[in-house]
């Protein structure tokens, strides 16, 4: 079983942690080009969906928020971008993490001064092998850095952090009268 964490945006990516811990990643398909994107690339993401559909995973996507520092435009950006991958997983189960949710357990305690250099940091050291400068870049991709810490974050506290529905709630009967719940 594998963990596909998705950081939607334009500069987003999606990383796919298997069973045994490797890490694939792609940058956001999007139209333009990756320094100056125009708009979500649907069709190629589809083809991201498609390779994975076959293979055991859970989708982690990052909850679209309303940030006033980052524009209306860029909101709209990252709602359509969720609106996009809930038609694409439109029968899959897709668990929506706020960034600071993710962001308070992964990154806690790491070397830098914002999220970004935080998590940039922690994918070069988990996951050395990761290429975060895809083609031409010369900086690193945050994006692909924090699609790796969102799926992460589901492999190591994403059990515990999701509040189990009402039917999955272990209830009282005479087998497990006296016995502390279970979680599956």
């Amino acid at each position: 079983m594998g963990v596909v964490g998705v950081d939607i945006g334009l500069k987003g990516a999606i990383a796919y942690i298997d069973g045994y811990g490797a890490a694939t990643t792609w940058t956001m398909p999007v139209m333009g080009t990756h320094s100056k994107p125009i708009d979500y690339d649907p069709y190629n993401m589809s083809l991201v969906v498609r390779y994975l559909l076959h293979m055991d995973v859970t989708w982690v996507i990052e909850k679209p928020i309303r940030n006033p520092k980052s524009g209306w435009r860029a909101v709209a950006q990252s709602h359509m971008c969720a609106g996009i991958w809930r038609g694409l997983l439109k029968d899959q189960s897709i668990i929506w993490v706020h960034p600071r949710t993710w962001q308070s357990k992964i990154l806690k305690g790491l070397p830098g001064e914002t999220t970004k250099e935080r998590s940039i940091h922690f994918a070069r050291c988990v996951y050395p092998d990761v290429d975060l400068t895809p083609g031409r870049l010369k900086k690193p991709h945050d994006g692909i850095a924090d699609a790796i810490c969102i799926a992460r974050w589901w492999l190591q506290y994403g059990l515990t952090a999701v509040e189990p529905s009402n039917s999955a709630k272990p209830t009282k009967d005479s087998t497990t009268a006296g016995l502390p719940p279970t979680h599956v």
